[in-house]
């Protein structure tokens, strides 16, 4: 994987396609391991954000790699945040599929976060996916804001957001929050009512999230 980043404006096409210029704080442009037209194509594909918790159960990998594994299969574009935990899991699964996936990072991509998902990022690119970000290759690494601000890159992406699984903490649920903000439609998968990892999805359920049982619930919210 080459360190060398492009720097990709958010206009046109990429602009037309994304929710990039509506947030609260724009992004002008990006940082990312391919070149423009490459991001188009990913972009063009139907998009996904998978986002979750940090300790998935194992009901939590189960669902995850379904949903990734059978959305991959369908020409779906994976978003999520390279992070420990589900977003990895989706992004792996997509990959070895032989799906497409984009990887947001809260730092920049010369300098992969975290740093045991080094091979992942070069599985990713390797595929055809892509990782972006904010931030310039040689500015420094992760700060605490950088992870929710990568949040809202992942939302805008996004033509849905799906949470697998998530804690009433999880960090997942910031995307949602940036989605619904953004008008995209947040998916949630029910857990169980005494796991605290199911805690912020059964949430986001009583809060009028869309429900997924099934990889059709998504597709059928796409089309």
């Amino acid at each position: 994987m080459s360190n060398t980043a492009t720097t990709i404006a958010v206009a046109g096409e990429i602009k037309s396609s994304t929710r990039l210029s509506q947030l609260h704080q724009p992004i002008n442009c990006l940082y990312a391991s391919c070149n423009r037209q490459q991001l188009i194509d990913l972009l063009r594909n139907p998009t996904v954000a998978i986002v979750g918790t940090r300790k998935p159960s194992t009901y939590g990998i189960r669902v995850t790699r379904m949903l990734a594994r059978e959305l991959a299969g369908q020409g779906v574009t994976i978003i999520s945040g390279l992070a420990l935990g589900l977003d990895s899991i989706a992004h792996q699964t997509c990959v070895d599929h032989g799906g497409k996936t984009i990887a947001v990072l809260p730092a920049p991509i010369d300098k992969i976060y975290p740093r045991r998902h080094r091979q992942l990022a070069k599985d990713i690119t390797d595929s055809g996916g892509a990782l972006v970000s904010e931030y310039t290759a040689g500015s420094t690494g992760p700060q605490k804001h950088h992870f929710i601000a990568r949040n809202r890159i992942i939302a805008a992406l996004a033509n849905l957001i799906v949470i697998p699984e998530a804690s009433k903490s999880s960090g997942s649920l910031h995307t949602a929050n940036f989605g619904l903000e953004l008008g995209i439609d947040v998916l949630a998968v029910p857990g169980n009512i005494y796991s605290p990892q199911s805690e912020g999805t059964n949430h986001l359920i009583q809060q009028g999230a869309c429900v997924v049982t099934s990889t059709s619930d998504i597709l059928d919210c796409l089309n």
